[in-house]
Order: C-alpha cells, then structure tokens, then sequence
C-alpha cells in the first residue's frame, strides 16, 4: 500500500481503474448518508437517488477485474447482480439487529415479516447467479472437491446454507413468537441469531476474497 513504485505501476491499469471508480461510489454513498440526515424532505429524496447510484456503481466495478472478465458478458452480468443483491441482504444485518433493541416487537415482527418475503426473492436472485457462475466456472463438479479452488467454493456454498437455514429459523420460529408467549425472549434470540448471520457472513466475504485474489478456477488456470 505504501510502495511508490508499485503505484506509480498500477494506478494505470484495470486494476488502478476500478480502485478509483470504487473510491467515487464510496464517496457518493458517503455524502447521500449525510444528506439523509437532512430535514429537508428533498434532500432526503435525492440522498437516495444519490445512494442507489452509488451502490450501482461499486457493484458494476466487480465486472472490471476478476474471473467474471474471462468468461464473457452473461458471466459480468451474473456478478452485477450477485453483488447487489448479496449487499442488499448483508447490509440488512446490521439495522435489523437494532431493532431487536426496541420495545415494540409489533414493529420488529413486521419489518421482519416484510424482510422475510423480501427474503425469498433475494434468496433466488442469489441462488441462481451464484449457480451460474458454478456453472461456467468448473468444467465438471468433481472440480469442487479436487481443486483448492473447488474446495473454497464449496466452504462458501456451505455457510451459505447454514445463513439461509437460519433466516429460514427467523421466519417460521422466532418471528411469530415475537406477539405470543414469551415475547421478550424471542426478541433476544432473533437479536443473536441476526448477530450470528453476521458472523457467517463475514465468513463468506472473507473466503470469496480468497476466491477472487489468491485462487483461480482450473477453468481459467
């Protein structure tokens, strides 16, 4: 980070490029978050304008570098909207979590059931491009258990099953219980297990980083 050199080496390329088109969308995102601050009710209106810009922009970044650029247009596309909507669904984490702070669980229980039917469109989008990008990835799916690239791949596709078994947990256990018996208690179970969520999904930015930069597909190898 701190190499002359290695910058002077690298800001011209595809690789300096995307740093500084991500470098903008984070800068956007930052002055729509201070504009949503605002009273003013058409500020507010344009900080989300104005964030939505930036989330596409960052997300579109992901289709500059990466394997995604090897295989093609439909591989871009897949990742455009793996992004969006993976950031989408981990961005919730957070605000939920707070939430479950409040005393009206009347409100968390809707926002819950409002995220929940988000949830299930959210849950395919991710599953089908995710999947396609499988796909085209691996020439054949003993790849993903004989290749360190496979393997990582099928860390990642594990803890996504045990985040979508937990939000399936949120849904059909802890939201309902939140306005019958016991509702407090239910309120600090969905709190940890939204704060668990968050942990896992760490966990998977952290083994797709490795993905992206370390390890390659033997596809592409």
């Amino acid at each position: 980070m701190f190499d002359a050199q290695m910058h002077a080496f690298l800001w011209p390329t595809q690789v300096g490029q995307t740093v500084l088109w991500r470098l903008i969308g984070f800068g956007l995102m930052l002055v729509a978050s201070g504009l949503l601050l605002h009273k003013n009710r058409y500020l507010k209106k344009f900080s989300a304008v104005l964030a939505i810009i930036s989330s596409l922009l960052i997300a579109v970044t992901f289709t500059f570098i990466g394997h995604s650029t090897e295989l093609g247009l439909l591989a871009q596309g897949l990742i455009l909207i793996h992004v969006l909507i993976i950031g989408s669904w981990i961005g919730a984490f957070y605000p939920l979590w707070k939430l479950c702070s409040t005393d009206d669980n009347i409100v968390i229980k809707n926002v819950m059931d409002t995220f929940g039917r988000l949830g299930i469109v959210i849950v395919i989008l991710v599953l089908l491009s995710g999947m396609g990008m499988v796909w085209m990835l691996f020439d054949s799916p003993t790849e993903l258990f004989s290749s360190d690239y496979g393997i990582a791949v099928t860390i990642k596709l594990c803890l996504v099953a045990i985040i979508l078994l937990i939000a399936a947990w949120h849904k059909l256990v802890l939201v309902p219980k939140l306005t019958i018996a016991n509702p407090s208690l239910a309120k600090q179970k969905l709190q940890k297990s939204i704060g668990l969520e968050a942990v896992i999904a760490v966990l998977i930015l952290a083994t797709t980083a490795v993905l992206s930069s370390v390890l390659g597909p033997m596809s592409l190898g």
